[in-house]
């Protein structure tokens, strides 16, 4: 009998996905830092508090509001039992993450053979699920979304893969679900949950779907309840051992960014704004391509399970006055699915969309290779360059402590007004200066450089640890990687200066 995993078996797609891990773990080697501050401070922070790395008055304001939830913190906390180091923990988080990515991608995989007829279209949407230039940067991040979109797609995709498989039977019994499979699922979509509160509305949307097309008997739908109910009660428990009592942190969260408008604080834009951010962020013209693909898959596939969750989940974002695309990224692992399904909805409805004439076959084909090419050029960019240099001159700071660390300028440790404790040596020492006659002259000392323009570097300082080569540093790419945020940061080691 076919399962999630039986893409595994099928050689063409084996490879693929084979490949597609690699990637992932690539850039779990690579992506050091965070892609957003709440990567950091809401997740790494927290649990950097309860190992008592931390004093709760360094914690974000979503702390006091009790709004976030613990298990990801709490996991964190777990496994420092066994690396002390938090580099290592933060890289066994970013391996963890890239492989619950290539699992969802597998169940994804897998559920292809059922949601296409042409051979052609199947390949085309595991390629996309597997190449698309931001799957392995994202699938890496141990971020919340990342987290609960994986979590998510290895819940539902089970489920959706019984459904299809028994509808394609045409049995007129409703399907009941294995008892155990139903726990796991309807446990692994609690937990989506209380990794990222708004992965809410995808269950929701997809629970709607499974009653009305799913034909599920009750002790399926019981199962598939209870394992969520068991998710969210853990969660529960988890948000009471962090904040030191019981609460209600979804509710909290309801409350305090939606009901009393705290989320708008940090921007409000209208409803029209996804659509820019998408294009913008997504690459264009590639971007452009997968936001009408998606679009017209909600037209032509209206009661494709994917529809249900990602049309929902758009929809009451776009309702929601604070706007950041990271909201969607749990969309995004149908993205590529969706696309396809109108190539293939196309087909079945007799519309012809290869191109006859030969000029339209060469500009096609132009536009195709265009596509591929800003693809592959992102793909190996996003794999390969950390988000944030700063954590690979932490790493050789912490390695090196105890020391005096001197930063020209600002405090290396502070981020978005808040300290960064996790990756800080309790023994690192750290003075601020602008003017290099303020350096210290009784004690060697270690010097922080950030970006290429700086005061004059003392001659007894020799160059320790630099971001990047510096060829790189000097050329014009450089200027490119500055407005990426990737910018050069160089570690001096200092004798006492004379006098």
């Amino acid at each position: 009998m076919e399962s999630v995993f039986s893409s595994l078996r099928d050689p063409w797609a084996r490879k693929w996905l084979w490949f597609a891990l690699a990637l992932n773990l690539v850039a779990a080697f690579q992506s050091w830092g965070f892609h957003h501050f709440d990567e950091q401070f809401q997740i790494l922070e927290f649990a950097s508090y309860k190992l008592g790395n931390s004093p709760v008055t360094d914690l974000p304001w979503e702390f006091d509001a009790r709004i976030r939830p613990w298990f990801q913190p709490a996991g964190v906390v777990l496994l420092a039992r066994v690396f002390k180091d938090p580099f290592d923990l933060a890289l066994v988080l970013r391996l963890i993450s890239a492989v619950l990515g290539w699992l969802s991608t597998v169940f994804i995989a897998s559920c292809c053979s059922w949601w296409f007829k042409s051979e052609q279209f199947r390949r085309w949407a595991i390629l996309g699920s597997c190449f698309l230039w931001f799957f392995p940067y994202l699938h890496a991040r141990p971020s919340s979304e990342g987290w609960a979109t994986s979590l998510f797609f290895l819940g539902f995709i089970p489920v959706v893969f019984r459904i299809r498989a028994h509808l394609a039977q045409a049995d007129p019994a409703r399907l009941r679900l294995p008892a155990v499979e139903a726990l796991v699922c309807g446990a692994l979509l609690g937990l989506a949950f209380e990794t990222r509160y708004q992965v809410g509305i995808m269950i929701a949307a997809g629970g709607l779907w499974a009653l009305r097309y799913g034909r599920l008997d009750s002790s399926s739908i019981a199962y598939l309840g209870l394992g969520l109910l068991a998710a969210v009660l853990l969660g529960t428990g988890l948000d009471a051992w962090g904040y030191g009592s019981m609460t209600l942190a979804p509710w909290n969260y309801l409350v305090v960014n939606l009901i009393q408008g705290r989320a708008a604080e940090f921007g409000v834009d209208p409803w029209w704004d996804y659509f820019w951010m998408g294009l913008g962020r997504g690459l264009p013209p590639l971007s452009l391509f997968l936001m009408v693909g998606v679009v017209l898959s909600w037209a032509l596939k209206p009661r494709s399970s994917l529809t249900w969750i990602t049309l929902a989940f758009v929809l009451v974002h776009l309702l929601i006055a604070h706007k950041e695309f990271r909201f969607l990224f749990p969309i995004l692992p149908a993205v590529p699915i969706q696309v396809a399904m109108v190539f293939q909805s196309l087909e079945d409805r007799g519309v012809r969309w290869q191109p006859v004439a030969r000029v339209a076959r060469l500009a096609t084909k132009a536009t195709l290779g265009l596509l591929l090419i800003i693809n592959s050029i992102a793909l190996i960019v996003a794999t390969l360059l950390p988000p944030r240099m700063e954590i690979l001159v932490f790493r050789q700071i912490y390695n090196e402590s105890p020391l005096t660390l001197v930063s020209l300028g600002t405090d290396p440790y502070q981020m978005a007004s808040l300290p960064v404790n996790f990756y800080r040596h309790p023994k690192t020492e750290v003075l601020i200066h602008n003017d290099p006659d303020q350096l210290p002259r009784d004690r060697p000392f270690w010097l922080l450089q950030q970006g290429l323009e700086s005061p004059q570097i003392p001659a007894t300082c020799e160059r320790h640890y630099t971001t990047m080569p510096d060829w790189l540093a000097r050329s014009e790419i450089y200027g490119l990687l500055e407005r990426a945020g990737a910018l050069e940061w160089v570690l001096f080691q200092c004798r006492p200066l004379p006098g």
